[in-house]
């Protein structure tokens, strides 16, 4: 009788650890701003880009057409079980958005954009009721997601020009060049779950909008690209010290013309040179010492600790 209570017990107490683990709030990385997080075995993905075009692609005037394997095999690496409830993305350049179209037609998650994303993600085999326009500082709720956007600025990618620029006001016929994916407007994303808060901040460009918020909200993750900053400094005062996050993911500084492979250690990632990222780890260090800048592989899992 006291080996059957024990055996109970120990059953009772892996049912709770399964349980635990389950709820964690899961964050992966997939280079750029291409970010997947998942609790209680929901995902949402935010700047859904697998492909990785050439930069003779990019400049070519003729239409590219995205590889659906190439997403597949990346998809499988999020956690088993878990359902895609949503796909964000915070501008529409084809480094953010160039795979929503296929992940909508696949699954039957629900898309949140601009107006000008929208259109770029239009598509006869996507139900436009799974399509929702988003404001600035508007909370919608997906699941056990909370999420509000906030006005974002885009940097400048060279000579203070802002390549493909501008919105889009009629939907885009695809397969298309990818100097047709214009902009639209850009967003940052407060993410708020049950087990924690995620600050998706992509730009490098800190906002208005976006120093407000963090005088009334405790941020666990900061998700930061880096990418055509105008100093790390600026950077570093105005979002990563404000945030008081816990952790920090750093994103677009790897090389987005370079197919995507599965690596053992970040240090193996090839590296955009825009970001000079070893400027902007030293200056991490010396800034915040104790914040923990996770240097992840591709597609690699990350557990917020309870």
């Amino acid at each position: 009788m006291v080996k059957e209570n024990k055996v109970k017990k120990l059953l009772l107490f892996s049912l709770f650890l399964l349980s635990f683990n389950g709820h964690a709030l899961t964050i992966q990385w997939f280079g750029t701003t291409c970010l997947a997080i998942t609790y209680k075995k929901q995902t949402i993905l935010l700047d859904p880009f697998f492909n990785r075009p050439s930069l003779l692609q990019i400049l070519s005037p003729f239409s590219y057409q995205p590889n659906p394997q190439v997403v597949d095999q990346w998809l499988i690496t999020l956690p088993k079980e878990s359902k895609l409830e949503a796909i964000l993305t915070s501008h529409s350049h084809y480094d953010h958005i160039l795979d929503a179209p296929y992940l909508l037609e696949k699954t039957q998650a629900h898309f949140y954009g601009s107006k000008t994303a929208i259109h770029i993600i239009h598509s006869p085999q996507i139900n436009s009721e799974r399509l929702h326009r988003i404001d600035y500082k508007k909370r919608f709720t997906r699941g056990d997601f909370k999420i509000t956007p906030f006005a974002g600025e885009h940097p400048p990618h060279i000579f203070n020009y802002i390549w493909a620029n501008g919105k889009r006001d009629k939907p885009l016929k695809k397969p298309a060049p990818l100097y047709q994916y214009k902009m639209g407007k850009v967003y940052n994303f407060l993410i708020e779950t049950p087990e924690g808060t995620v600050l998706f901040h992509p730009s490098a460009y800190p906002s208005k909008q976006i120093t407000d918020v963090l005088k009334h909200k405790k941020i666990d993750i900061l998700v930061l690209g880096i990418a055509n900053r105008r100093s790390s400094l600026e950077l570093i005062e105005n979002v990563v010290k404000p945030s008081k996050a816990q952790f920090l993911i750093t994103g677009h500084h790897d090389d987005l013309f370079e197919k995507m492979k599965l690596t053992k250690k970040a240090q193996q990632i090839p590296l955009l040179l825009s970001s000079d990222y070893d400027e902007w780890s030293e200056a991490l260090s010396k800034e915040v010492p104790s914040l923990k800048s996770l240097e992840l592989t591709y597609s690699e899992k990350f557990k917020l600790p309870k």
